[in-house]
């Protein structure tokens, strides 16, 4: 059963968190290590506070837990199945605290509870780090039952933190271990690629004269540079460039550094110097590294070499072949010229017809390169224009298609042209001209064939192109529409289109070669034959129309347009007799049309968007106050008149009219010529052309000024209406007879948090805390049924988020004019903030009642009017030994205990507190078991804001303690009068010591005068050795000097005192380091550090005398090494240990005495003022000093500081 309950914790665990916590702990690399007296000392102190035989550090790993200190045990580990630590840090945040082991399930089977002595009391603080992780904790554990007491709690958790320092000091000690190693690592491989690497390397500083850069000291190099430059590295290391390199200065070299130092730019360049090695050439890059150069130098003279010896031959090459070039240029320019200038197509075949050359020009015509060609067929480009008979050397014949052949015979004395199309690579058929020619050698033996081809398709495309605009020519003109006519000025017919016959029925065989005139209406004939005759002298006629005879012999309205080319007359005519008979009714409609428009005070408008005209009627004048004779022809002259802000919207529906809309009705302000503004309604259709673009626009517009000013005022009314309702700190609501919500201000938004669209509609009790539905729902129901009713009621309303608030329904039925019921309204008003005031004005009494029931001071309150006394708290029955009670009864009772010679001064501040004016009075009263207390009175006055009085108060302290303090004081000052008298006698002692040293120096003067008498042989030593007293009394009348002048200051209160964030550790190990670490007996300071050491703020100097002085006491009277510990907690402690020669127990208490010297300390150097110098720095501080000391064992001189640390110091 026992396995069970520890398998059963384990398993609770989750696996990841578990997975982390143990890295964690690895992390810290404690587990197994050993025994560390700092880990010890808090054990130790955990035991001693929490009054436990055993306390414990405990790490709890996978399977067992570790413990890293124990105190009072000699176990070092145990199974984590039977840890109680493994339960402490389940709840990191929280003390395990079990009285008694054996009354809890979860251990009273553990063999540590059963066993004796057992684990009876166990009390375990976790150990948290940063990270969150529990590690295990610091515990302590006890044979009996037991209860820590909350200091220890406080304390014991206290610990634990400091053991978490002390983990993370380990662990940053141990990173810095580690990170010291890598870095000696790497710096070892970079010495070896450093000392190995092929090219020279420098580091260089830099040498200034103020700020100017004077030269560049060597202050490493490898051997590559050495082998380089001829000088070794310990020659160049420390040495500065000019000196070592004159010639490479004066080089440019000097210059170059000077131009890195400066712009912080690396540069590279190849120079040739004269070095002691000879002259070099070399690559030199330097490169800016902090306030140094890095030089890095390669030698490439035998590159160098190699470049020169590559560079002469190169040269005898060139010059062979330039002058065998030159012989063939001459031969092959003229060629070139010919070929490459030619504007013609030239190619040369063999006398199989493969191409031998081309030249550009053939190339741009075949669009292909002249590798392309070269070594193809000829006639694989070629396609035949002429019959078959057609020769030449780039034709050939295919069954499929008539190609070009060619016949050698009949070439080998002439040339032969030909028209064919060459095949470009593009695909296209090109029609050249091809001209073909045998080439025959210097014997007359037949070597080849050349081929001209002249590109003639510009020539065949402006013969397709006249062709196609002859047979375009043609379908217009019979596919047209309109009439067309070729005719003589005579009026005979030459030509007609199929339109003649479609609308007047006559065929061209009909009428060609008649007179257009025999088909006239006999009324037009004469003013025709007068347009044609002006005709013949302008060129043209326009707009002729005139009545032509069809076919079934009526006549149709025809407008005709001739124009005279040569002696023909080339017309176009359209019949027009729809088009005029539907003008007519039009002109009909709209006369109706305006005789309507009038009528209503409506002018209607036309625009069209082509040709951007605008026509008005007239009654439109009158809408916009113009007279008739103002200019509006355009949309231009119509902007003019609308209001500057509406015209870009104007704009804006001119353009919407692209998007298909066919009708349009819109308002928009215009000015009159008075400056009047006024509102117009426009209302109009959109005509279209044949493709559904919109051509015009057509509208009605009137005044509507008046209807829309009603409107604005409706408008503004409701608005006011509105923002007086949505403005209003309450909601104002309607529902429906089924209680639906059907209007909702604003405030229901700021009330609830629900946006008022989502919850119109919805029934009113959703929104009500559970309790309040059915009572409210209730009277809803009971007011539909009452006539005339209403009713209030506070309920709970429930906002979006879940919170309940308070509020005061008001609620009210609502009627229609037959006086039925149609819903309700009301209001809802938020009564949070006042219910919660009433409850925390209650709570506020009941935290006062509570305060004032629990503390020292007794605390009266009266009334302003009456003067009534309406609370005093219990203090008074401990303080004055009366009931409350009595005092209720007999407000005089308090008075009568004051004592009778104290009475008037208390009697005057009783009348100031009846008048309000605040008063600190204080007496003494006798309490009933004679007894006496000093009693320190103030009163005061609470008012309103008007600044009437409302409440009187006063306070009354037990001021005993203070007053028997204050007796004390008193016995001080006569103590202080005591020193003074020390102060003289302490004047006539420094006497003394001042004149010991000056009487010595004195003495030895006399006998150095002595000696130098004598001779040198046996003078000069003596003399020596009074020179040697001389300086060490000198040394010692110095050190009192300083010392008594400290003390000086100290007496006057001029010791600066200026307190900083000092890094205590780095301060202490400067002091060791200055001044106690070259002891003549090779003894040194050993230096403890406890806890993390951080920030403190204190006096670095005075802080930096006091340990000069402790650490000089610790040398000079013992003579091993002494002990510095410094441990950082809740207060700085600094501890001097020495194992000398102590101090005698009854001489103790006058350590801290002027010129104080103990018995066995007189043929020891000192002032006797060091100790007494230190105490009072560290009194600056608000620190203390103690001294223990066992004589012939050793001192320790503890100095405690309360500073608080700041951020910690790695």
């Amino acid at each position: 059963m026992n396995t069970t309950k520890a398998d059963s914790l384990q398993q609770q665990s989750q696996p990841a968190a578990e997975m982390q916590r143990l890295e964690a702990l690895a992390s810290y690399d404690i587990l197994d290590t050993l025994p560390e007296e700092e880990y010890d000392d808090i054990t130790q102190i955990a035991s001693y506070i929490c009054q436990t035989p055993v306390s414990l550090i405990t790490f709890v790993d996978e399977h067992r837990q570790w413990f890293k200190s124990a105190h009072g045990i000699a176990v070092r580990e145990t199974p984590r199945q039977y840890s109680f630590c493994s339960y402490a840090i389940q709840t990191p945040e929280q003390l395990l605290e079990i009285q008694d082991t054996r009354l809890d399930e979860r251990f009273a089977h553990f063999p540590y509870t059963t066993q004796e002595p057992g684990v009876i009391f166990y009390a375990g603080v976790p150990l948290i780090d940063e990270a969150g992780q529990a590690l295990g904790t610091l515990c302590v554990v006890d044979h009996q039952p037991r209860r820590l007491s909350e200091k220890q709690v406080t304390t014991l958790k206290a610990l634990a933190r400091q053991v978490v320092s002390l983990l993370k000091l380990r662990r940053s000690q141990n990173l810095l271990k580690k990170a010291n190693q890598q870095l000696h690592d790497s710096n070892h491989i970079l010495q070896a690629v450093v000392s190995n690497c092929p090219a020279g390397l420098v580091l260089l500083d830099v040498l200034r004269d103020r700020e100017t850069i004077t030269d560049f000291q060597y202050v490493f190099t490898n051997p590559a540079n050495s082998a380089i430059t001829g000088y070794s590295v310990e020659a160049m290391n420390g040495n500065s460039l000019k000196a070592l390199f004159p010639n490479v200065v004066r080089q440019g070299m000097f210059d170059q550094l000077t131009t890195v130092v400066q712009t912080r730019e690396p540069r590279h360049f190849q120079p040739q110097f004269n070095l002691p090695t000879g002259p070099v050439w070399s690559t030199i890059t330097l490169v800016p590294v902090g306030e140094r150069v890095l030089l890095t130098i390669q030698d490439i003279t035998p590159l160098k070499k190699i470049e020169e010896q590559l560079q002469a031959h190169t040269e005898n090459l060139e010059q062979i072949i330039a002058e065998r070039t030159t012989e063939m240029s001459h031969l092959l320019a003229m060629q070139k010229a010919i070929l490459n200038h030619a504007g013609q197509a030239i190619l040369s075949t063999d006398t199989k017809g493969r191409i031998q050359t081309v030249n550009p020009a053939a190339e741009r015509l075949l669009g292909y390169t002249a590798d392309e060609l070269i070594g193809k067929i000829s006639t694989r480009f070629m396609e035949s224009i002429d019959p078959p008979e057609a020769k030449g050397p780039f034709v050939s014949h295919r069954p499929d298609r008539l190609k070009l052949r060619f016949s050698f015979h009949k070439l080998e004395s002439y040339s032969h042209g030909d028209e064919c199309r060459l095949l470009t690579k593009q695909g296209q058929r090109m029609p050249v001209l091809l001209t073909t020619t045998a080439m025959r050698d210097e014997a007359g033996n037949l070597i080849g064939y050349i081929g001209l081809a002249t590109d003639i398709s510009p020539l065949k495309k402006a013969e397709e192109e006249l062709m196609q605009k002859n047979r375009q020519l043609n379908v217009f003109f019979n596919s047209s529409l309109d009439l067309h006519c070729i005719a003589t000025p005579g009026g005979t017919i030459v030509r007609l289109n199929r339109s003649w016959e479609t609308m007047l029925g006559l065929s061209t065989a009909e009428v060609q070669g008649k007179s257009l005139f025999t088909y006239l209406h006999p009324n037009d004939t004469a003013y025709t034959l007068a347009a044609v005759q002006e005709g013949l002298t302008r060129g043209y006629v326009d707009k002729l129309v005139n009545r032509m005879r069809s076919k079934d012999g009526s006549y149709r309205l025809i407008e005709w347009r001739l124009v005279l080319d040569g002696n023909l007359f080339y017309t176009s005519a359209r019949d027009i007799t729809e088009s005029r008979s539907a003008a007519a009714r039009l002109q009909r409609v709209n006369e109706r049309l305006q005789l309507a428009t009038q009528a209503a005070k409506q002018g209607i408008w036309e625009y069209d968007l082509h040709q951007d005209t605008v026509v008005w009627d007239k009654q439109l004048y009158r809408v916009y106050g113009l007279s008739e004779q103002t200019t509006i022809t355009n949309l231009a002259d119509v902007m003019k008149h609308v209001h500057p802000d509406d015209r870009q919207q104007l704009l804006l529906r001119l353009a919407d009219l692209e998007q298909g809309t066919d009708y349009f009705d819109f308002q928009q302000r215009i000015i009159q010529p008075s400056g009047r503004f006024c509102y117009i309604q426009c209302k109009g259709v959109v005509l279209r052309n044949e493709t559904g673009k919109p051509a015009r626009l057509v509208g009605v517009v009137w005044d509507v000024t008046e209807q829309k000013q009603a409107e604005q005022t409706l408008r503004k009314r409701k608005e006011q209406y509105r923002q007086l309702v949505d403005n209003l700190r309450e909601v104002v609501y309607k529902t429906d007879l089924q209680g639906n919500w059907t209007f909702l201000n604003l405030y229901w938004t700021v009330l609830t948090g629900l946006p008022t669209e989502e919850s119109l509609g919805q029934p009113f009790h959703r929104f009500l805390s559970r309790r309040n539905q059915l009572q409210l729902y209730r009277l809803f129901e009971n007011l539909l049924t009452t006539p005339h009713s209403s009713f209030r009621h506070t309920i709970r309303y429930q906002q979006k988020n879940g919170d309940l608030g308070w509020a005061e329904v008001f609620c009210q039925l609502l009627v229609n004019d037959e006086g039925a019921p149609v819903g309700t309204t009301g209001t809802i008003t938020d009564i949070t903030d006042r219910k919660e005031t009433l409850d925390a004005l209650h709570e506020s009494n009941q935290r006062f009642l509570e305060f004032a029931e629990n503390i020292d001071e007794v605390i009266f309150i009266h009334s302003a009017n009456p003067f009534e006394l309406q609370y005093v708290n219990s203090a008074y029955e401990r303080i004055w030994g009366l009931s409350c009670q009595s005092l209720y009864a007999d407000q005089s009772s308090a008075f009568q205990r004051v004592l009778e010679e104290d009475r008037p001064a208390s009697r005057k501040a009783l009348v100031s507190y009846k008048d309000g004016e605040p008063s600190t009075v204080q007496y003494r009263i006798r309490k009933a078991d004679g007894s006496v207390r000093w009693i320190n009175s103030r009163t005061f006055t609470l008012k309103n804001q008007h600044g009437k009085p409302l409440r009187f108060i006063g306070i009354a302290s037990d001021i005993t303690d203070q007053k028997e303090k204050e007796l004390v004081l008193q016995q001080s000052l006569i103590r202080e009068q005591e020193l003074n008298r020390m102060k003289s006698q302490f004047v006539a002692t420094a006497s003394h010591e001042f004149r010991t040293p000056l009487a010595t120096i004195q003495s030895s003067v006399d006998l150095i005068r002595l000696y130098l008498e004598r001779p040198p042989e046996t003078g000069l030593p003596a003399v020596g050795r009074h020179l040697d007293v001389i300086e060490r009394e000198i040394a010692n009348f110095s050190e009192l000097l300083a010392d008594v002048l400290m003390l000086g200051k100290m007496d006057a209160g001029k010791i600066p005192f200026s307190p900083q964030p000092v890094d205590m550790l780095a301060l202490t190990n400067e002091v060791v380091s200055t001044h106690f670490s070259e002891w003549k007996d090779n003894r040194r300071v050993n230096v403890i550090v406890r806890g993390a050491p951080c920030l403190v703020r204190v006096d670095p100097k005075l802080i930096t005398h006091t340990l000069i002085n402790l650490l000089s006491n610790a040398f000079k009277f013992s003579s091993t090494n002494p002990e510095l510990s410094i441990s950082f907690n809740q207060q700085l402690t600094i501890a001097v240990t020495d194992q000398g020669i102590g101090i005698p127990a009854d001489e103790l208490p006058n350590l801290f005495s002027s010129f104080f010297r103990a018995r066995n300390a007189v043929n020891i150097h000192g002032s006797g003022l060091g100790l007494v110098i230190v105490r009072q720095f560290v009194e600056l501080h608000g620190g203390t000093i103690h001294v223990e000391s066992i004589e012939n064992q050793g001192t320790t001189v503890t100095v405690t500081l309360p500073v608080t640390c700041g951020p910690s110091v790695v």
